[in-house]
């Protein structure tokens, strides 16, 4: 048998339980079958660096009166003595045998002793959290390497040589504060951000680091937090390292305590390790790497990282020749990885970029390895001449791509380099969406415009007749460059090509798939190219005969010009022999009319009429005909053009007459009722908003009214009904008149009033208004718009008048609702556009959300409110922090406290990483927000503890808990009851296990594995991952190997399972822990 498999169990029996070793070795024999020998045992024993240490009377004085003190405060205790949990019956014994204090010692005055070395006297931990950790956990195999006692005369690294000296050295002064900072974020803060009271509770650290020893993230605390010892560096290097190897970010613990912070000073607190006087050596690094495993090579090869992104040549020769492979993955952005010359490439410039090249290529690394793209072709992309030539000098792959991007940057030096390492310039040049149109490097040239790299291609040979693609109304053709250049229409660049022979249009040089070069020029309205390529010979003819499949017939170059609107074009042509082509000449005509319309150009629509110009020609424009749109305008003169021309007034939508003399003018010709007859309550509606009165008395007194049919509409009026109109503009003279006329008041013109009472701030006018409402008028709209508007006035009247709540409400944002743009938004309750008006259960959960109390009581005695529509409101006011409101509605008997609800104008298009999830439900809103109390109210009050939340991210309230690192209310959902293994929501959701797992919650984990969570579930359909792939793509070394330890499969149909975990940690850039997972693929 192996010793390192009995290990674990060797450590219990001799540390923890303090046994002898000769009662260890008859144990190990009768009970496992171990036989080995007391020499065999006393070498392995210091190998691993298991002592026993005795503690002497001092000790046992000190610890005697910690428990006293501890005994008078109510509080028990628990004795640590160099990381062993000591007995009760010992801890007695030995204070009665070793602390005898005679009297005076007793009675005297003296100060409290120092806390001796290795003790620790704390409050005991909870019974949950006692369960031992395996002993093969990564972490604990580098701890014991790194930080245990050693005999081993070939061993360099160890805790007495690395910090031996580091007391003295003064420039690290800053550093070592930033060091310390990491744990007081974890300890007194932890997760949540919710401050310990009490520095004996359960440390935050316990919830991501597992313990080699009971007590031992309680006493690592008691060392730094409380600087109890002189041991705090040593430990706050441990944890750090733990931090570093298990992927847990620097930056934001650093913030909490350095304003400061960015970026740049995370990384170099990570090279603070590097850096340590026992450390700066690169035998040691190297035998560091040897003997730490995969978490020594994730700690460096952050640290690798961080030296690159510091630039810092020195500390990259000395990991380099230590043994750190050159091609190490590194982080770019959020979830892409590149290359160590990728990151030289992309980030450095100047001398610092080619030196740091240089360095990794002398260490082997591979120039032609890349994940975004080779690091030529960025050192090409971004100008870097000297790098370029040095990377081609060491044989990279210079790729068509190279090419393309020097033609781009018009830069003919890297061009000409590019050339001669012995690419084909006639190849077509590559591109990364492969509907995009693909050129040869002449081709591209002419795009850019570039005489000079073009002369340059063309005096070394390339075809100045290869084939170039090019998109014409949405389909692929070939051309030439020849093409390319008129369609740009750069005379330069043609002439350059038709002197060197460039084919012109011809019925013998075109193939039936080739575009034109004169269509190309004529599409694109280029007039000097066509001119010249018609001066060359190009053929009208051959042109005309092309057609698109879109077209589904030849379209001639004159009909092109006038698709165009080009008129001196279409001259043009003529003057070249083109044929005139009628019926195009007709549309072009016709479609000028618009532009002069509006102009009043009277003269203009004249001429373009007597040319042919259809008067009655409808586009697609609101109004959509001639005649609407002189109407619109105004203009007596062309409206009366356009009639004497035929123009007809049947069936005429007409938004709003310009003033009362358009109106009599149009009454003059007879048009008027036909006008009226389509238009007319949007004509007044546009009237009364417009406050033309003159206008607004002339269509009463015409028969205009409320009723009528509506016509097309702009996409978003004000209003929509001329009394709805009346009240936004307190005309209640015209309000009379149309309720005289048979208007009705409904909602919309009830929110109108509120709406202009608001916008006034005036009380009485709402008071006259709400004089014309019908009795029995249900508007909870309008009453929820007076309550985000803060008027409580308002709320009081619409009650008296009468209004009634039943329905559903409508919300607006509150930014609708500040004085700058209250103004602006009437109208808002006719969208429909969700990011304007949402809906809500009822109005009862708009003053949850946004009123008070007050007001919500007395919506609650002025409506009767059904059991869901009170439980809605009680999410709403949880979901915004009314603790007022929640406590009120708890008292209540008739509330569903499973009422969920989406929160109004959120994002749609959630993701993953975003985790906010479309649902709120109270239970979990008690537990996102960390509310233990009231977690306990709502399950008492019968909330499912199983429910889970709809939508993107959604979770049950254990996932929650989980996923907040909530330990508290973990417990106490599985002691209620929670099913620990219940599935996922189908996008962007995870297991209470999976959750646990990305963040590295390990103690959570275990917690989780031992309630029986499934450790091989599967994650979300859309963006789901099992708590392996979770936890591997996320770094996080000691929670994989708990998984693996726990029974995570990757065998026969689970190996998929490490595949993609393999796959997810290479692409965060997390090698170490790839290669770690690859090594159990064998």
């Amino acid at each position: 048998m192996d010793w390192e498999a009995q290990k674990a169990e060797i450590e219990r029996l001799y540390l923890t339980e303090g046994r002898t070793l000769n009662d260890v070795m008859h144990i190990m024999e009768a009970s496992h079958g171990f036989y080995r020998g007391k020499g065999q045992y006393t070498s392995k024993l210091k190998q691993w660096g298991f002592k026993k240490y005795k503690a002497g009377p001092e000790k046992w004085k000190y610890i005697k009166k910690k428990i006293e003190e501890r005994r008078q405060q109510k509080k028990e205790s628990a004795v640590y003595i160099d990381r062993i949990l000591q007995e009760p019956k010992k801890v007695k014994y030995e204070i009665g045998r070793q602390a005898f204090q005679s009297t005076f010692e007793r009675f005297c005055s003296a100060p409290s002793p120092k806390t001796p070395e290795g003790v620790l006297v704390c409050t005991p931990r909870e019974s949950t959290l006692q369960t031992r950790w395996p002993s093969d956990l990564p972490w604990f195999r580098f701890s014991r390497a790194m930080f245990s006692p050693t005999y081993d005369d070939d061993i360099h690294v160890t805790l007495s040589t690395m910090f031996s000296s580091l007391s003295a050295v003064e420039h690290l002064d800053v550093d070592l504060r930033m060091l310390l900072s990491v744990i007081p974020f974890l300890t007194e803060h932890g997760p949540d951000n919710e401050a310990k009271s009490n520095r004996d509770e359960v440390s935050g650290l316990h919830l991501i680091m597992p313990e080699e020893y009971e007590g031992q993230n309680l006493h690592t605390c008691d060392q730094i937090l409380y600087r109890t010892t002189r041991m705090e560096l040593p430990e706050t290097l441990r944890v750090f390292m733990f931090l570093l190897s298990n992927n847990f970010p620097l930056g934001k613990y650093g913030a909490e305590f350095f304003p400061s912070w960015d970026v740049e000073q995370e990384h170099r607190l990570a090279m603070v390790l590097l850096n340590a006087p026992g450390l700066a050596a690169v035998d040691n690094l190297r035998h560091l790497l040897f003997v730490g495993g995969p978490t020594a090579e994730a700690i460096f090869e952050r640290i690798f990282q961080s030296a690159l992104r510091l630039h810092d040549l020195r500390a990259l020769r000395m990991m380099l020749e230590a043994g750190i492979n050159p091609n190490t993955t590194i982080r770019s952005g959020t979830t892409g990885k590149a290359s160590p010359l990728e990151f030289a490439a992309v980030v450095l410039t100047g001398r610092l970029g080619l030196e740091m090249s240089q360095l990794l290529l002398s260490f082997k690394a591979d120039i032609n390895n890349h994940f975004m793209m080779p690091a030529i072709d960025i050192a090409i992309r971004m100008g870097k001449k000297d790098l370029a030539q040095f990377l081609i000098s060491q044989g990279a792959k210079v790729g068509l791509s190279s090419l393309k991007v020097s033609i781009m940057k018009e830069d003919s030096v890297l061009v000409d380099l590019i050339l001669t390492a012995g690419l084909n310039p006639d190849m077509l040049l590559s591109n990364n969406d492969s509907s995009d149109p693909e050129f040869t490097a002449l081709g591209q040239a002419t795009i850019c415009g570039n005489l000079t790299i073009a002369q340059m291609l063309l005096s070394k040979g390339t075809n100045v007749n290869a084939a170039q693609m090019v998109i014409f109304q949405e389909e692929k053709f070939q051309s030439t460059a020849l093409g390319l250049a008129s369609r740009n229409g750069n005379l330069e660049m043609m002439l350059l090509l038709l002197k060197s022979s460039a084919h012109v249009d011809s019925k013998v040089s075109l193939s039936p798939a080739q575009i034109p070069c004169l269509v190309l020029a004529v599409a694109h309205g280029q007039r000097k190219a066509t001119q010249l390529l018609l001066q060359f010979g190009a053929d009208i003819d051959a042109a005309n005969g092309f057609r698109t499949a879109n077209e589904g017939r030849q379209k001639t170059l004159v009909e092109r010009a006038l698709d165009r609107k080009d008129f001196e074009l279409h001259q043009i042509l003529l003057k070249w022999g083109a044929q005139p082509v009628p019926h195009a000449l007709q549309e072009y005509y016709s479609s000028q009319l618009p532009r002069h319309i509006r102009n009043d150009d009277f003269e203009a629509v004249d001429w373009l009429i007597r040319r042919g110009a259809l008067v009655n020609y409808v586009f697609n424009d609101f109004p959509d005909r001639p005649l609407g749109m002189a109407i619109a305008q105004g203009n007596i003169r062309i409206i009366h053009l356009l009639r004497k021309a035929g123009a007809v007034a049947s069936e005429l939508v007409v938004p709003y007459l310009a003033d009362l003399r358009t109106a009599e003018f149009l009454n003059h010709l007879g048009i008027l009722p036909e006008i009226l007859k389509a238009s007319g309550p949007m004509i007044l509606t546009s009237a009364i908003s417009s406050e033309d009165r003159d206008l607004v008395q002339y269509l009463l007194a015409r028969g205009v009214g409320q009723d009528g049919h509506p016509g097309r509409r702009p996409s978003l009026p004000a209003c929509k009904t001329p009394l709805e109109a009346a009240f936004l503009r307190k005309d209640l003279s015209v309000a009379r008149i149309l309720i005289a006329k048979g208007a009705s008041v409904g909602e919309t013109e009830v929110i109108a009033m509120v709406w202009q009472a608001i916008l006034r701030d005036d009380i009485e006018i709402l008071e006259q208004f709400l004089a014309f409402i019908p009795d029995g008028l249900s508007a909870p709209t309008a009453v929820g718009t007076a309550i985000l508007a803060s008027k409580p006035s308002f709320v009081c009247l619409l009650k008296s008048s009468g209004i009634m709540l039943e329905g559903k409400a409508y919300l607006a944002p509150s930014y609708f609702f500040r004085p700058e743009a209250i103004s602006h938004k009437e109208g808002w309750w006719h969208s429909t556009d969700r990011y304007v008006k949402e809906e809500v259960g009822s109005v009862l959960e708009i003053a949850a959300r946004c009123g008070t109390l007050n007001t919500l009581q007395f919506l609650l005695d002025w409506g009767t409110w059904t059991r869901e529509e009170r439980g809605r409101a009680l999410t709403a006011g949880l979901s915004c922090g009314h603790d007022d409101i929640v406590s009120h509605l708890l008292e209540m008997d008739n509330v569903d406290v499973n009422q969920g609800i989406f929160p109004p104008f959120s994002n749609l298009s959630n993701t993953l990483i975003m985790r906010h999830p479309e649902e709120y439900i109270p239970l979990q809103l008690a537990v996102r927000s960390g509310n233990i109390e009231l977690t306990k109210l709502l399950l008492t009050r019968g909330a499912d503890i199983n429910c889970l939340e709809k939508g993107i991210g959604g979770t049950t309230p254990l996932q929650q808990a989980a996923n907040k690192g909530n330990t508290q209310l973990l417990t106490l959902l599985l002691d209620a009851g929670a099913d620990v293994n219940h599935p996922p929501c189908h996008d962007g959701g995870a297991t209470a296990l999976q959750y646990a797992a990305f963040h590295g919650y390990i103690s959570i984990v275990r917690q989780l594995l031992d309630a029986g969570a499934d450790v091989n579930a599967q994650g979300s359909m859309v963006h789901g991952r099992t708590a392996l792939e979770g936890a591997a793509e996320n770094g996080r070394l000691d929670t994989v190997q708990l998984l693996l330890d726990r029974g995570a499969s990757i065998k026969g149909m689970f190996r998929q399972q490490l595949v993609r975990a393999v796959e997810l940690a290479d692409i965060m850039g997390h090698c170490a822990l790839a290669r770690f997972l690859k090594s159990l693929d064998a």
